[in-house]
């Protein structure tokens, strides 16, 4: 597809990008806010997995497949995304996140506007699979910009994400970088505007200060990128497994997320917080605030309660818990070594993102979106570190 043509499309693509990511933020405040004030609907968690786990049961195998899925589909398919996946994901991450799930919100907003534009767009044009794979690119970026406010990331990281490995014929049939990088960035900075004109805030991170250059802290970079690699590395893997776990103990795909639901409510009631049921942001300001902190253990915590969630089949994303994992895991990090914990909690937020969904050139984009140009070089460190880390063994299936 030419680089025009496809740039007009990505203007359709950021609208329905931007549209569906407004709308899923307003509707996401409204559920999270609702959950902390009415404590009792955490009871009803395993409820709602009944519902999720039906609606799971009725939906096609590729809605079900959720971030992974589109991955699959953006690497040249024939097939077309289903429309319903578009309600189906936003229907069942709010339900996920109004009865206490920890889970996230890029996931669902990648997924819907991926499967918006697949079948309103691509589809009426009858575009062929290579086309369709350049669309669908355009509209992993445009969602992810829109939902986190970073269109230069959310550019980056739909072209990044979709890196692979492969025989050279097989590469021959994708879409270049080059012929989507505009038209992603396009739909990236539209659906970023419209999600700010329809009035949506993002997170109000705390401002940062440039990190002190000393040696102590060029030193501590090297492990600091290990140790959040490390981090990312047992997310995936421990996500996996009690996957695994889930579908061994439970065949039927209906009952399944009612036992995670049982288990995230145990869970919350023998750690005695809710701190780490929904997306828990609070963690994440709390990290990045100096003279505050949080449990030494927070990241711990909060890959058993998303790992639970997830693994049993609810919806919902996996990067605003990462960012949460890596935000906390840092600030313990700074408080251990006695040196700048909001720091190295800012660049733990990113680097285990970055290492975990394998897009270390997006997220050190992000990182001088969200908090600057003085964490561009230290950030480019600890992702780069932490990636290696990671190597294959990320969040994506489709990214191997």
């Amino acid at each position: 597809m030419k680089m025009f043509r496809l740039s007009f499309l990505a203007v359709q693509v950021g609208v329905l990008a931007g549209l569906s990511s407004a709308l899923f933020l307003w509707l996401l405040e409204i559920v999270t806010s609702t959950q902390g004030r009415i404590s009792w609907l955490l009871w009803c968690l395993p409820v709602a997995g009944l519902v999720i786990g039906l609606i799971n049961h009725r939906s096609s195998a590729t809605t079900n497949l959720g971030t992974s899925a589109v991955l699959a589909q953006a690497r040249v398919s024939t097939a077309a995304l289903p429309l319903w996946m578009a309600p189906t994901v936003l229907v069942t991450t709010l339900l996920t996140h109004l009865f206490g799930g920890s889970a996230g919100r890029e996931g669902t907003a990648v997924q819907m506007a991926a499967g918006l534009a697949d079948p309103l767009i691509a589809g009426p044009r009858e575009l062929e699979p290579r086309q369709r794979s350049a669309l669908l690119r355009v509209a992993i970026a445009g969602g992810f910009g829109a939902v986190f406010g970073v269109p230069l990331a959310g550019a980056v990281f739909g072209l990044e994400v979709m890196r692979h490995r492969s025989r050279r014929k097989k590469r021959e049939q994708t879409p270049g970088v080059i012929s989507t990088a505009i038209p992603a960035l396009i739909a990236s900075i539209i659906g970023d505007r419209i999600v700010l004109t329809l009035g949506i805030d993002h997170l109000a991170l705390p401002p940062m200060s440039a990190p002190e250059w000393s040696s102590g802290f060029i030193v501590l970079l090297l492990p600091a990128g290990i140790v959040f690699g490390c981090a990312a590395a047992f997310f995936a893997a421990f996500t996996r497994f009690t996957s695994k776990v889930f579908r061994f103990l439970v065949p039927s795909t209906i009952i399944r997320p009612a036992l995670g639901g049982i288990s995230v409510v145990g869970l919350a009631y023998l750690f005695g917080t809710r701190d780490y049921l929904g997306l828990s942001l609070p963690l994440i300001t709390d990290s990045l605030t100096a003279g505050v902190g949080v449990a030494s253990g927070a990241f711990v915590a909060k890959i058993v309660f998303t790992s639970l969630t997830l693994g049993s089949g609810f919806r919902g994303g996996e990067v605003t818990p990462l960012f949460v994992i890596g935000a906390t895991l840092g600030a313990s990090f700074g408080q251990l070594v006695n040196i700048d914990p909001p720091t190295f909690a800012a660049l733990g937020l990113i680097a285990v993102f970055a290492s975990a969904a394998r897009t270390p050139i997006a997220c050190v984009v992000m990182a001088a979106e969200l908090f600057g140009a003085p964490l561009l070089v230290p950030a480019a460190v600890v992702c780069a570190i932490s990636h290696f880390m990671v190597r294959h063994r990320g969040i994506y299936h489709e990214k191997r």
